[in-house]
């Protein structure tokens, strides 16, 4: 009886499984722990291999011909910047606006329809707004030249009508005592009918401001 209590039982059994349990699950919760590392090893040297690759472009800039080498090395470090920054914000565009032209032009316009009512005041069968339409029949340029010509010719005496002759006296007047050039024809004046060219009429306008200027 006495070998049969120092001989191995099979009671045994279970204390040997319940050793090698907790071998069996440190080993599987190393592994587990060797991947994790290995994964985040793989995950760290990523970046520093794309720092190597930009390093080994950057000696390889340097040592190519000066003009080869420039491109490569500003290509590099432009893609440096763009994996670094990521997408930037784009330059605000700035455009030259167009209106101070624009409103300078109509600024003079304005100005010099403006002297051409001040010194017509009082003047019958006018009515100057613009430079095309106000200046059809010719009555606005001969009292515009009579205002400053008085005793040259009866302005009372003309019509609306007669547009030829008025054209004829306000233009040859303007030329004999002012020595303004007849920018205009009388004949194209003519043509033109009730709405001759706005530019045509401004030019010989300002033309007649510059010298009738003189008299004032």
């Amino acid at each position: 009886s006495s070998l049969k209590t120092w001989s191995r039982t099979p009671a045994s059994s279970p204390h040997l499984q319940e050793k090698g349990n907790p071998t069996a699950v440190r080993s599987v919760t190393y592994i587990g722990t060797l991947q994790h590392d290995r994964d985040c090893d793989e995950s760290t040297e990523r970046p520093s291999g794309q720092m190597g690759e930009r390093k080994r472009e950057l000696v390889r800039s340097q040592t190519l011909p000066r003009n080869i080498g420039a491109q490569t090395h500003r290509a590099v470090f432009e893609r440096h910047d763009s994996d670094t920054c990521g997408s930037r914000p784009k330059a605000v565009t700035l455009k030259r606006s167009q209106s101070f032209g624009v409103s300078n032009a109509s600024s003079i316009k304005q100005i010099l329809l403006e002297w051409c009512r001040s010194k017509t005041i009082g003047y019958q069968n006018i009515d100057i707004q613009n430079f095309s339409s106000s200046w059809s029949n010719g009555m606005a340029f001969c009292a515009l030249v009579h205002s400053f010509f008085p005793t040259e010719f009866d302005y009372n005496s003309l019509s609306p009508a007669n547009r030829k002759h008025n054209f004829d006296l306000a233009f040859g007047i303007a030329e004999k005592k002012a020595g303004c050039d007849r920018l205009i024809e009388v004949d194209d004046m003519m043509i033109m009918g009730q709405k001759p060219d706005p530019m045509c009429v401004f030019t010989y306008v300002q033309s007649l401001y510059n010298h009738l200027r003189r008299f004032e």
